[in-house]
């Protein structure tokens, strides 16, 4: 829909700093031990066990389990994370497999920001919540993103919406959690092209509502590790997050009224481009959805917190287009005319920048560290490895 790199003049220096932040993340965990995050230790002995492995036996053991796999002690790996790492490790050492899959999810995931011309303060926002949740820890996840957020760029450089169900499917060979990216892309896919929007919201609304209704229900019918998850919240206290009204419930409420306005009254003389309506409806899905998740989810609140991780990114792309497309520097105006569609853009982005800044810099770093990463400047933490998930 729009050609990133002749639309910005300032998109050299961007990649400049891409790769050196790919070198800083690279360098970083090439040197990292297992006081770096909870979840590195697991990682680097999962992948020393599957590099055991003669080639016959990997096979026999992927063929056989599929998508869930118990070497080591995680309680399953999907078959797509499986598939990348295994040929890596017969050829390096597990720690440099490890920052190899990290310091290219992580470029590959700022050059998807490149593209879409998002702030700079949201790359650099972005650069440290992707660190603490994706690179050191859950780095199936950052794998699963960068894979989704790939297919999103090209879906709106070949204007087909059908790449980010593509992008969607092979997203959840690397994370389970992908599949709520893929069931919002089709809801939305499907809800435009019958011009059904306005109903479509409603029936996501319910639906997810109903859900949360009967939510343990739902786990234990599931199965796997999402009954793993109400075991563990339920009797155990484990990984319970936290619900309710708070920053990232916030966030999605902003965001969704922000793409409702975009994707419900997109069409002749709406001023929004009627190529962008079916991405707007997809973030709109998104944001209701993880929005219900998070506010209701009660004591299983980290699937809610596992859904988020991979929404935020999308929803900081999305927004970007919108500005892109559709407010021009020509149209802006006083910054807080809600009635101007222009003017609420600015204020949704000063929203949920504060919101940003206060759920990664002060939630993720300061309140509740989840590593160790940039320990030469604010010192080390005392990062006990949790059970594997």
């Amino acid at each position: 829909m729009f050609d990133s790199k002749r639309s910005n003049p300032n998109q050299l220096q961007f990649l400049w700093l891409n790769l050196a932040l790919f070198a800083l993340t690279f360098v970083r965990l090439l040197n990292a031990d297992e006081s770096i995050s909870y979840d590195y230790r697991h990682y680097i002995y999962f992948l020393d066990e599957i590099s055991r492995l003669k080639l016959n036996a990997f096979v026999a053991s992927a063929a056989e389990l599929f998508s869930d796999n118990y070497w080591a002690d995680f309680k399953d790996f999907e078959l797509g994370f499986i598939l990348l790492a295994y040929p890596m490790t017969l050829l390096m050492e597990s720690v440099v497999v490890y920052a190899v899959l990290a310091s290219v999810s992580l470029l590959i995931k700022l050059e998807v920001l490149r593209f879409f011309e998002v702030d700079l303060y949201k790359v650099i926002v972005f650069f440290l919540f992707d660190i603490s949740l994706f690179e050191c820890n859950a780095i199936r996840a950052g794998i699963a993103l960068a894979i989704m957020m790939v297919f999103c760029a090209l879906a709106v450089k070949y204007a087909s919406f059908s790449l980010v169900l593509v992008g969607g499917a092979l997203a959840t060979l690397f994370h389970t959690s992908a599949l709520a990216l893929l069931f919002s892309g089709v809801m939305a896919f499907i809800f435009c092209r019958a011009h059904i929007r306005r109903i479509g919201v409603l029936l996501v609304a319910v639906s997810g509502l109903l859900i949360m209704r009967n939510l343990d229900a739902v786990l234990e019918g599931a199965g796997g590790k999402l009954a793993y998850y109400l075991v563990l919240a339920r009797d155990y206290d484990r990984y319970t997050g936290a619900s309710g009204l708070n920053s990232i419930s916030l966030m999605c409420i902003i965001f969704a009224l922000f793409f409702a306005k975009q994707a419900l009254r997109g069409g002749p003389g709406s001023g929004v481009n009627k190529d962008a309506v079916e991405y707007y409806y997809f973030a709109m899905t998104l944001s209701i959805a993880t929005g219900i998740l998070i506010l209701f989810s009660g004591i299983v609140a980290v699937i809610g917190d596992r859904v988020w991780q991979l929404v935020l990114p999308l929803l900081m792309l999305y927004t970007s287009l919108c500005r892109k497309l559709s407010y021009p520097k020509s149209q802006r105006r006083a910054f807080f005319d809600l009635s101007s569609r222009v003017d609420l853009y600015y204020f949704t982005n000063l929203a949920v920048n504060i919101l940003l800044f206060y759920y990664v810099v002060i939630g993720l770093f300061i309140r509740f560290p989840l590593s160790n990463f940039f320990s030469l400047l604010v010192g080390v933490e005392e990062l006990t490895p949790l059970e594997a998930f």
